[in-house]
């Protein structure tokens, strides 16, 4: 059965749809949101995952596993959109924390494999604004209205020192410009929109030597949720604890 509509549900049923969440920060804001009492809808790229199945014998009706959600295709998150919206009528967060960087990550300019750059604009940067698109109409009938997108450090223009990672840097620049437009386009809808660096991060993709747990950054980014309620007029890029990043 389908929730109701009211405000007042709204609120006591908090929901959270979160990408990319196979492993890493993904699977870190499915478990601290499941934790703050969030219903979650948490969408693998694959299928589930002992973490999930341990997730959904500890909340049970609170979690909800999507499988093979590629972001990257149209038709699978048409696919999702039509499984999620079988199960609630709204969404309270978005949370687009699926990508991708693979090993051309370090390629140098005469390196640059352009059909893996392909992919990881496709995925990083349109995923995003894909999953954006099928899932806004749940969003504006939510309460807490919000978008959240993971970004980087990397995809600062004007800090940029970096000579390697054109995808990837390139893909969360494209990001963050998402992050702005859909700013502008729906604050009159009172939808809040952030691009969040969430730290280096002890997962694959941040690799050894990385310094901050995935559920600690998973947990700072909730609380951002709730500190930029309302906040308009405040910076969209930032760092995993609310400070901005220049753009």
């Amino acid at each position: 059965m389908k929730d109701s509509e009211t405000g007042e549900n709204q609120m006591a049923e908090r929901k959270m749809l979160i990408t990319g969440t196979d492993m890493g920060l993904g699977a870190a804001m499915t478990e601290a949101a499941l934790a703050q009492g969030y219903i979650v809808y948490s969408c693998l790229y694959k299928k589930t995952t002992p973490t999930m199945e341990q997730l959904k014998a500890q909340y049970k009706d609170n979690l909800f596993v999507v499988e093979d959600v590629d972001i990257g295709k149209d038709s699978s998150v048409a696919a999702a959109l039509k499984t999620v919206s079988a199960q609630t009528d709204f969404l309270d967060v978005i949370v687009n924390n699926g990508a991708i960087n693979p090993d051309n990550f370090k390629s140098k300019l005469e390196e640059i494999d352009f059909n893996i750059t392909q992919a990881v604009l496709n995925v990083n940067a349109l995923g995003a604004l894909r999953i954006t698109k099928g899932f806004v109409g749940l969003l504006r009938r939510g309460y807490l209205k919000t978008i959240v997108n993971i970004s980087s450090e990397a995809g600062s223009i004007t800090d940029s020192f970096r000579i390697t990672g054109y995808d990837y840097n390139m893909s969360k620049s494209a990001l963050n410009m998402a992050s702005s437009m859909l700013q502008t386009y729906l604050k009159p809808e009172g939808i809040k929109v952030l691009a969040v660096f969430p730290g280096w991060l002890q997962t694959v993709m941040g690799g050894p030597g990385a310094i901050l747990a995935p559920i600690e950054a998973a947990r700072r980014i909730l609380k951002l949720v709730m500190d930029f309620q309302g906040k308009f007029n405040a910076h969209i890029f930032m760092d995993n604890e609310g400070n901005k990043i220049d753009w």
